[in-house]
C-alpha cells in the first residue's frame, strides 16, 4: 500500500495516526513505497536518459488515467515533469499553481511558472491552467476555525505548519490523477556503501497523490546514478555531498542540467534560533524564505490572523506529538519517517533501526560513513 505508513502491521494514511500507533506498541515505523522497489536492482544505472524515462511515464499515466492535473511551482522538479509531458506533446487536461496570497511571497510562481506556461499557450491550448489565490477572508476562515485539529488530520500537503495557506481551502478529491514533482533523490553512505532512501520530512508524500518521480524505481535509481557519477570525479565533493551534506541545488544542476532554462535556486534556511521573525513580542519562525517574506508582508496587513496561527503553533507545542517537530517547532514540519534504505552499490536492503539503531541524525550518519568507499 505505497505513500501509507505502517507501524505494528497496520496501514495509516495519516502521518499522526500512524505515530500515536507507533507511540503505543513501538513497533517499526516506515514508509511504505511502491512494492516494485523490493525487486529492484538498483546497484544498475538504467541504460535509458532521464528525459526518456521522464517521458515513457508520462506516456503510461496518459494511457491510464481519464483527467490528470499537474501542479506546477516553477521549480525544478515540477518544471521536469512538465516538461516531459510538453516536449512528447502528451496532453494535459489541467495544471494547477499556488500562490499564497502574499505578493512577495509568491515569487516562484510569478516570475517562473506564468511566464513560462504563457511560453506554452500554443502547446497547451486545450490545457485548462488553474492560479490558486487564497484572499484574506480565506486565511480568517481557516484560522478562525480549529485549524489544529484539521492540521492534525493531515489532509493537505504538508506537515510544515506554514502560515502560507496552500491547499487548504480547495478540494481536488474528484477522481482526477494529481501529479507532482516529488521529489529529490536522498543519498547517504554507510560503511562505504551509498543507499537510497525515501523521508516524507518536509515535503510530505501523500496517499492520494501521484509521485511522478518517484512512483518508478527507474526514475529513482537513474537521478541517484548521475549524481553518483558526478561526484565521482572529486572526492571532496563526494564525500561532503553523501555524508549527509546534500545541497538541493547541487543536485538540480546534476539532474536536470537538460531543462534549458534558468529557474529558480531554493532558499532553504537551516533550522535555528536565527530563522524567525518577530511579531508583536512573538516569535515566528519558517523553514524557508517564501514563508519569511510572507510573514513579514502579513505582519502589519493582517496580524489578528498571525496571532491566531501563533496561538495554534503553543498548542501544538503542548501536544502529544511535540517530540515530534523538528527542534521543538511545528513550524519546521515533523521528524521524517523513512522507507527502506536501498543500496546503489550492492544488492542489499535495510531499514533505518537496523543501519542507525542510535539514530538517523546527522553525527550518527557521519560516524557510519567515514569508512572508504568501495
Amino acid at each position: 500500500m505505497k505513500w501509507h505508513y505502517k507501524t505494528n502491521d497496520t496501514h495509516f494514511a495519516s502521518k499522526f495516526d500512524a505515530i500515536d500507533e507507533f507511540e503505543k506498541n513501538k513497533q517499526k515505523l516506515l514508509l511504505e513505497v511502491p512494492e516494485s522497489y523490493d525487486t529492484f536492482d538498483f546497484t544498475v544505472e538504467p541504460k535509458e536518459d532521464l528525459s526518456t524515462l521522464l517521458a515513457n511515464e508520462a506516456f503510461k499515466v496518459r494511457e491510464e488515467h481519464d483527467h490528470i492535473r499537474l501542479f506546477y511551482s516553477g521549480g525544478t522538479d515540477s518544471h521536469a515533469v512538465l516538461n516531459a509531458f510538453v516536449k512528447n506533446k502528451i496532453h494535459i487536461d489541467e495544471i494547477v499553481c499556488y500562490k499564497s496570497g502574499f505578493q512577495d511571497a509568491d515569487y516562484e510562481i510569478d516570475r517562473f511558472a506564468i511566464p513560462y506556461l504563457d511560453n506554452l499557450k500554443q502547446e497547451l491550448s486545450k490545457t485548462r491552467i488553474k492560479i490558486m489565490t487564497p484572499e484574506i477572508k480565506d486565511y480568517e476562515q481557516w484560522y478562525n476555525g480549529d485549524w489544529v485539529s484539521k492540521y492534525l488530520k493531515h489532509g493537505f500537503a504538508s506537515t510544515v505548519a506554514y502560515f502560507r495557506l496552500m491547499d487548504q481551502p480547495y478540494n481536488f478529491n474528484d477522481g482526477a490523477l494529481n501529479i507532482k514533482g516529488k521529489d529529490k533523490p536522498k543519498i547517504v553512505q554507510h560503511q562505504g556503501k551509498l543507499y537510497t532512501y525515501i523521508s516524507d520530512s518536509i515535503s510530505e508524500t501523500e496517499h492520494k497523490v501521484y509521485h511522478f518521480l518517484l512512483e518508478n524505481p527507474n526514475i529513482l535509481s537513474k537521478q541517484c546514478h548521475l549524481l553518483i557519477n558526478e561526484f565521482k570525479k572529486d572526492a571532496g565533493k563526494f564525500n561532503s555531498f553523501f555524508q549527509g551534506i546534500n545541497s538541493q541545488d547541487s543536485a538540480n544542476s546534476i539532474i536536470h542540467r537538460d531543462q534549458g532554462t534558468s529557474l529558480p535556486k531554493k532558499q532553504k534556511h537551516y533550522f535555528g534560533g536565527n530563522t524567525k521573525v518577530n511579531q508583536n513580542g512573538k516569535d515566528m519562525y519558517y523553514v524557508n524564505e517564501k514563508e519569511r517574506l510572507a510573514l513579514l508582508q502579513a505582519s502589519p496587513q493582517c496580524s489578528h490572523i498571525l496571532d491566531k496561527w501563533l496561538t495554534g503553533i503553543e498548542v501544538l507545542r503542548s501536544s502529544r506529538f511535540s517530540k515530534w517537530f523538528n527542534h521543538g517547532r511545528p513550524e519546521f514540519g515533523t521528524t521524517g519517517i523513512l522507507s527502506k534504505f536501498y543500496c546503489l552499490t550492492e544488492n542489499l536492503v535495510g531499514t533505518v533501526d537496523e543501519m542507525y539503531p542510535s539514530g538517523f541524525t546527522p553525527d550518527n550518519i557521519l560516524a557510519h560513513a567515514k569508512s572508504p568507499v568501495k
